[in-house]
């Protein structure tokens, strides 16, 4: 059986582990800077001067740290809409799954405190992209008065069965659900069954979808999605790709909304 190659269970322990975090910091802020405060670029309304879309903050990049020694590595700065957030791509000259990793984080932590420094409201979400196209979450500020899933929004309780599971997913994300996800997110409407089943290796919550093994954003997306239903199910989960498998399953979130990212009060 072929198995997708991609970075999801990184990303699901990166999410997860914020619940247990969450009393000193979330996962995004091991210093313990608190809610509303998930890393250094800290809670609050932003700047009158501050870049407001990305063309103006790269501008500013450029400007103010052209001559840092991680500047050559960010290659493009854009903006995504994932589960309905504002997500600021970071596009980095290496591979993520390949990458020296107390190197990379470096550089990347550089670029997170440069960006955080102009407090510009589009700088709520972070993500790393790779030349691999894999992808590193890095998480999320309080910036623009941006507050975590589970206080932007009321979400149902967590679901307990694979029926349950689907209608969260449809009450959270389906249409005219509580979150509106961004035009060009196709993970939702991917999904063609949520069962919970032996596909092979043990009973597993199996999402099956049409997503193949290159719509790594797309994939990211719905593993989000479905941790932040913190469903006791998703501890051994399993989402099937178009073109295979691949197991992701891990901790499970305290409360629904935990681990999902900041969102602005509409």
């Amino acid at each position: 059986m072929k198995r997708i190659v991609i970075g999801l269970v990184a990303l699901l322990v990166a999410l997860l582990v914020a619940t247990s975090l969450s009393a000193c910091g979330s996962a995004d802020d091991p210093g313990g800077a608190g809610k509303g405060d998930a890393t250094s670029g800290g809670a609050g309304e932003t700047a009158s001067d501050a870049p407001a879309d990305v063309d103006a903050l790269k501008a500013a990049l450029e400007a103010d740290h052209s001559s840092a020694d991680w500047y050559a590595d960010l290659r493009d700065l854009t903006l995504e809409t994932r589960l309905g957030a504002p997500v600021l791509v970071l596009h980095v000259s290496w591979a993520i799954m390949d990458a020296d990793w107390e190197t990379a984080n470096v550089k990347l932590d550089a670029m997170r405190t440069a960006i955080d420094s102009y407090r510009s409201p589009i700088a709520v979400n972070f993500t790393a992209e790779g030349t691999d196209g894999q992808r590193n979450p890095l998480g999320s500020t309080g910036v623009a008065g941006a507050v975590p899933m589970n206080e932007a929004f009321e979400l149902p309780a967590a679901p307990g069965t694979a029926d349950e599971v689907a209608a969260w997913l449809e009450a959270v994300y389906g249409p005219g659900g509580i979150v509106e996800p961004g035009a060009e997110e196709t993970w939702y409407d991917s999904i063609t069954s949520i069962e919970y089943t032996d596909p092979g290796y043990g009973m597993q919550l199996v999402v099956s979808t049409t997503l193949g093994a290159d719509d790594v954003a797309e994939l990211a997306s719905l593993s989000n999605a479905l941790a932040t239903t913190a469903s006791p199910l998703i501890e051994k989960l399993t989402i099937q790709g178009a073109d295979g498998y691949v197991s992701v399953g891990g901790p499970i979130a305290a409360n629904p909304g935990d681990g999902g990212y900041y969102y602005i009060p509409r």
